[in-house]
């Protein structure tokens, strides 16, 4: 994911949680996965507490209640159609034991750049192969799971 991409969606996945009225829970995020179609996960997780495009993707972001250290989290859409990516923002510094715990059911590392680290393995829902970024600044934590071939498409340039 090139550096504009990644600091534009820490500023939204920070910033909007703070002010959005709308909220789901955690049993509601482990029901989407990525390639459902935007209307399944929207009569899943509801109407999103804000919709934003960055470049050719949508973002379509929920604040997260009753799952601490789990603040936020985003939709990310191909074509504004398809479920491409899911980002969840952490507070605190998490990455070492989610790596670890991604690790235990599967994922093997696959790259990575700067402070961020890079994951493949297979959805838990679909088994469809999925690529996971996580990354950490100042004590928040992103994790992004992109459909493997759309992260090939799109984020990895």
């Amino acid at each position: 994911m090139t550096k504009k991409i990644r600091t534009i969606l820490w500023v939204i996945l920070i910033l909007i949680p703070a002010t959005a009225a709308w909220a789901v829970d955690l049993a509601a995020l482990d029901r989407v996965s990525v390639l459902m179609p935007k209307a399944r996960v929207i009569s899943i997780l509801g109407a999103p507490s804000e919709m934003v495009t960055m470049g050719p993707l949508k973002v379509e972001l929920y604040r997260v209640t009753g799952a601490s250290p789990l603040v936020s989290a985003g939709c990310i859409y191909e074509k504004g159609e398809t479920l491409a990516g899911i980002a969840f923002l952490f507070q605190g510094d998490l990455a070492i034991e989610t790596a670890k715990r991604l690790q235990e059911n599967g994922f093997t590392l696959s790259g990575g750049r700067g402070t961020a680290v890079r994951l493949s393995g297979k959805d838990d829902d679909t088994g469809l192969p999925v690529i996971v970024t996580i990354d950490v600044n100042n004590e928040l934590m992103t994790v992004i799971a992109f459909e493997k071939g759309f992260f090939e498409r799109t984020v990895k340039r």
